[in-house]
């Protein structure tokens, strides 16, 4: 390439130009969709020099974030977001992972360890070398810390001291639990390697490949069964299909049945994603999530509830019937407050007056659009939530509100005179809108319609056509 000098020190000083954000957005878009009208021998040229650039700029914080994920790589099937109504074995909090980091770096790092986060010896490498660097000193820090560990349990309130850093008692555990994890990472490997990267329904057929692996695994690993649920729960498309797993696997659809090792940690695991659900709709609702997020994780519940339920009858047995209904109770109350305002808000933006000047509270109605949404919701989960009166009362009260109410609209759009009907057409369009979601599109758009003729009729009374 003629002039290729030249070509890299223009390269280098337009991405220095940029910010560190758009240097990274360049070099991924090189990496992942090629350049655009570039030869190869170009596009290899300018990922050269877009890496040796990002490389050489990247701050000794996102060299040592780098590390940490490299470090924690065979974790991440293991890991879950969120937060959990109770701790499980098996299940490690992602959020846990950045203070164990920091007990790492700062107490126990062995020397390879912290060669690599100080980048010294290293020069210019990727993050593939990084990979394979921080896979080579994982055994030797994994020893490190099991050493410390062991030290500080012969230390009075060691233990308790080192959980205060991390966080909490839940955090200790999720470090024991990463701990148990790096040492069995090759069985885990190895484990992996026969499974599909994602299951279908078709993986779990009776006697298939999959459950036979599956059930030869759990024979031979030594450590907590929770700890191959946990990680198929990563893997599947819904954790449903764990349900269907442990029936198998016990050859069984009766939880008395299940309720022995090996299979009894699988309940365990699915019904803390019930509570983690349960946690996550919470901490969503309280922070004014999109009412898709809201409604998707209510069918998701129900979905795992049912599948407990039917499936296994769970409710009828013992300390899991305990759990299970209060994780019942908690998603009820929350989604009680979302559609309990649900009648009052439909019937004050819809209500009929004489106001001609009037302004329709826009906030109003975004809150009695997300009250109905996840009324409809509520109704589709019916028979795992405790809401059936609250629910029905709503839901039948909001259809005449919506239903009296816009035909009062209508009588007072065709009644009215040019200029004093703005405030009833603007009520009239939120009607619709509702009614789509508490009726059909069909109902919807019938209304559309006579609302569409009651205004074209109050035009021709305004120019006296």
């Amino acid at each position: 390439m003629a002039n290729q000098a030249l070509i890299e020190e223009k390269v280098k000083t337009y991405l220095l130009s940029l910010s560190p954000q758009a240097r990274k957005m360049f070099l991924a878009k090189l990496e992942t969709a090629g350049g655009n009208g570039l030869s190869d021998a170009q596009r290899k040229l300018f990922l050269s020099v877009a890496r040796s650039v990002v490389r050489e700029r990247a701050t000794e914080a996102e060299r040592a974030d780098m590390i940490m994920r490299a470090f924690f790589r065979p974790v991440e099937p293991f890991l879950y977001d969120g937060e959990l109504q109770k701790r499980q074995r098996g299940r490690i909090a992602r959020a846990s992972l950045e203070r164990i980091w920091g007990w790492i770096s700062r107490d126990v790092a062995p020397d390879p360890l912290v060669a690599v986060l100080k980048g010294e010896g290293t020069g210019d490498i990727d993050d593939d070398q990084i990979e394979e660097q921080t896979a080579q000193i994982r055994a030797e820090t994994l020893r490190v810390m099991r050493s410390h560990l062991k030290d500080i349990q012969q230390v009075p309130r060691g233990k308790q001291r080192l959980a205060a850093q991390l966080g909490g008692g839940d955090q200790m555990e999720d470090l024991e639990d990463l701990i148990a994890v790096l040492s069995h990472e090759r069985e885990f490997a190895s484990f992996f390697k026969k499974m599909p990267a994602r299951f279908t329904a078709a993986d779990f057929a009776p006697d298939g490949y999959t459950l036979k692996v599956l059930k030869a695994f759990l024979g031979s690993f030594p450590k907590d069964p929770a700890f191959i649920a946990a990680a198929l729960l990563d893997r599947l498309p819904s954790a449903v299909f764990l349900v269907a797993v442990t029936k198998g696997l016990a050859r069984a659809d009766s939880v008395k049945k299940i309720d022995v090792p090996p299979y009894r940690a699988f309940i365990d695991v699915l019904l803390s994603e019930v509570g983690r659900l349960v946690m996550g709709f919470t901490e969503a609702q309280q922070g004014g999530k999109d009412i898709d997020t809201l409604t998707g994780m209510i069918d998701r519940y129900h979905e795992l509830v049912r599948a407990l339920d039917v499936d296994i009858q769970i409710e009828e047995y013992g300390e899991w019937s305990a759990t299970l209904a209060a994780a019942r109770r908690k998603m009820s109350d929350r989604v009680g407050i979302e559609i309990e305002p649900a009648i009052a808000l439909v019937r004050r933006i819809l209500r009929v007056s004489d106001d001609a000047s009037g302004v329709l509270d826009v906030h109003m109605v975004a809150d009695a659009t997300r009250a109905l949404h996840i009324l409809t919701a509520a109704r589709r989960a019916v028979d795992s939530l405790a809401l059936n009166d609250l629910q029905s009362r709503t839901w039948r009260n909001v259809r005449q509100s919506v239903e009296t109410l816009s035909y009062g609209l209508l009588e007072r759009v065709r009644a009215g005179e040019a200029g004093t009907c703005d405030l009833p057409i603007k009520k009239l369009d939120a009607a619709i809108d509702f009614s789509r979601i508490v009726f059909d599109e069909d109902y919807a758009y019938g209304l559309q319609r006579t609302r569409n003729n009651a205004v074209a009729n109050l035009d021709k009374r305004a120019t006296g056509t």
